[in-house]
């Protein structure tokens, strides 16, 4: 968790952050929800990340692995995630 938060204080409103998303949603109960999608926050990351947060604007689908730029509002567990743009999908 404290990864999110320093990289989303090193991003620029402008650019966004990047977010590689695993192909499949995982649970995730130690956040408090049921489900979580695993991210990178750089294609150079070995290991996924639990996101336990919600990206308004876009629409996990199974079985693809998407990179997305978004913009972040806020720190921490109050922190908002909002799709600037999907940069690519790939089926995997």
């Amino acid at each position: 968790m404290a990864l999110m938060l320093t990289l989303a204080a090193c991003q620029t409103q402008d650019e966004g952050m990047l977010l590689i998303v695993h192909p499949e949603i995982t649970g995730c109960a130690d956040f408090g929800v049921r489900h979580c999608m695993q991210v990178k926050f750089a294609e150079s990351d070995a290991d996924w990340t639990l996101f336990p947060f919600e990206v308004d604007g876009f629409a996990f689908e199974q079985g693809y692995e998407y990179e997305l730029r978004v913009a972040v509002e806020g720190e921490g567990a109050d922190a908002q995630y909002s799709l600037l743009e999907i940069e690519s999908k790939t089926l995997r």
